[in-house]
């Protein structure tokens, strides 16, 4: 099972939710958003999907706004795992609107 989740802190985490264990944070706000650019950082996260399987997820996420790298034009992706653990990113308009 997968989640998003707000802590204390204010910071925004997708984590996995398995019964019995300590939670998972998967993708934190704040956190460095290295698939997209060594500069930039998770700023958003929308609340996010998880396949029958359970183990793919995507969800839609931003990055906050860095000089020449991420704007309001580019900041929004499409992050997706087919093992809940290792993302890549879509940065297509098509798959995103």
């Amino acid at each position: 099972m997968i989640a998003k989740a707000t802590l204390t802190d204010k910071r925004t985490v997708v984590v996995e939710l398995v019964p019995g264990t300590p939670l998972v944070p998967t993708l934190i706000t704040g956190a460095p958003a290295t698939a997209l650019h060594t500069a930039t950082t998770w700023a958003t996260f929308a609340v996010p999907a998880l396949a029958h399987s359970g183990r793919a997820i995507a969800v839609a996420a931003t990055v906050k706004p860095v000089a020449d790298v991420a704007t309001a034009k580019n900041d929004t992706m499409l992050l997706y795992s087919a093992d809940g653990v290792n993302f890549s990113v879509s940065t297509s308009p098509s798959l995103i609107a």
